[in-house]
């Protein structure tokens, strides 16, 4: 953020802006998102908005961190309550249909994910060594309790980051659930036979 609101008032401010642009990117999508529309919407100065945000696509970008951190909490959740007795494919199947049916039901990540997905490449929307998807991964390798040659450990980190990331990213993108859920039940059976080779 360009700046970090300290008062009570000025917090109040900030989360009305934030609330108002996923109201209006739920309600009319990414177009309908403009500073303009958020300060006539909000009820504030439009210099209001800049004060905190450079633009539309740092806020944009703003919900888009708080909505994967809704994801990641449930799945941080989720790796706690496994049973120490769960195995391998339990595990697997428990954080990606979590991590899945988290992100398609989430009110804002599907719209987020895909104006990010629009507005970066590949490389750009890749997690990387210290993202939050990189550390989940790790999360989910602790939890497996697989002990990986250290030689291949950053490789096969690396690779199923990517790959996890890339299809849920798809899996998103789907215009059914029944279409995104094939995907990731695929992934699911890929990352199950690759971490256990």
């Amino acid at each position: 953020m360009k700046k970090l609101p300290k008062q009570a008032r000025a917090k109040a401010r900030v989360q009305t802006i934030l609330q108002v642009t996923q109201d209006l990117l739920l309600l009319h999508g990414v177009e309908g998102v403009t500073t303009t529309a958020i300060s006539k919407k909000a009820g504030i100065p439009v210099g209001s908005v800049y004060q905190y945000f450079e633009d539309k696509e740092e806020i944009l970008s703003t919900l888009y961190t708080q909505a994967f951190n809704d994801v990641r909490l449930v799945i941080e959740d989720t790796v706690k309550d496994l049973s120490s007795d769960a195995d391998l494919a339990e595990i697997v199947n428990s954080l990606l249909q979590t991590f899945w049916k988290q992100a398609w039901n989430h009110p804002s990540y599907r719209a987020l994910t895909r104006w990010a997905n629009a507005k970066l490449g590949f490389y750009d929307v890749t997690p990387s060594e210290e993202s939050d998807v990189t550390e989940l991964m790790q999360l989910a390798f602790s939890a497996t309790g697989i002990n990986f040659p250290a030689d291949r450990y950053n490789t096969i980190l690396k690779l199923c980051t990517t790959v996890i990331s890339m299809i849920i990213d798809i899996a998103i993108e789907q215009e059914t659930e029944e279409d995104a859920q094939k995907l990731v039940d695929e992934l699911e059976i890929m990352v199950l036979r690759y971490i256990s080779s």
